[in-house]
């Protein structure tokens, strides 16, 4: 992938995205037992983040750990710091400050996208990428919805949102996922690929339908843990 091509990545109008509606009579159906979870591990990646017609790349280290806390230091490809958040459910957690204060709601951003790529609002909340293997999986609190021309489950997550998602069943697909406010606004569109032999996505893009920011996420290197730590360079 070419990160220089991030200018080049779509930049939607800003117009507000039109609300889809149910697609069911209100009914939700559940499946026993718990979805299995995006494992444990530690990431290297590469990202691109074109926000406000202005493009960033970075070397991000990036943790996932049992208890769905994601983790993730950015540097440049200098080496110097840029960012070190955290994030769990709607909690977010500054552990060192951003050089790019000056740009509005840069680190704002930054952790809402953690959130929805590998977090709480992101498919790994209920382990929905698994619905790759064949079978199809219905998840608890799941319904039916519409954009007007697709009907697609939505699963509950983080409290009040829904994620829309649809998969060919196989692995080699990509999965691709609709973030719904609650009044069933889309918020962003988060597309994850290439998934590994530990069903870690090495690609993942997120167009953001709210601004037109969009973030693509090359991971390079992934470390599986009992319980992931704290993410950083090697030493």
């Amino acid at each position: 992938m070419r990160w220089a091509a991030a200018g080049a990545l779509v930049v939607l109008c800003g117009c507000a995205s039109r609300a889809w509606r149910w697609a069911d009579d209100g009914r939700s159906f559940v499946e026993a037992g718990d979805p299995p979870r995006l494992p444990p591990h530690r990431a290297v990646e590469r990202v691109a983040l074109r926000v406000h017609d202005r493009d960033f790349e970075f070397v991000s280290y990036r943790s996932f750990d049992s208890a769905g806390v994601v983790r993730a230091q950015f540097l440049l490809e200098s080496g110097i710091s840029v960012l070190d958040v955290a994030v769990l459910g709607d909690e977010d957690r500054r552990i060192a400050g951003s050089v790019f204060e000056a740009i509005p709601n840069f680190a704002g951003t930054v952790m809402e996208d953690l959130r929805r790529t590998w977090g709480s609002r992101s498919v790994f909340a209920l382990g929905i990428a698994d619905i790759f293997g064949g079978q199809h999986i219905r998840f608890p609190a799941a319904r039916s919805v519409t954009d007007g021309d697709r009907v697609m489950d939505a699963v509950a997550v983080d409290g009040s949102h829904w994620l829309a998602f649809g998969s060919s069943g196989r692995p080699s697909d990509p999965l691709e996922v609709t973030l719904l406010d609650p009044d069933l606004v889309p918020q962003a569109r988060i597309a994850y690929s290439d998934f590994d032999e530990d069903r870690v996505p090495r690609e993942v893009r997120l167009v953001d339908l709210r601004d037109g920011h969009t973030l693509d996420v090359e991971v390079e290197e992934v470390r599986l843990a009992a319980d992931a730590a704290a993410p950083g360079p090697s030493r």
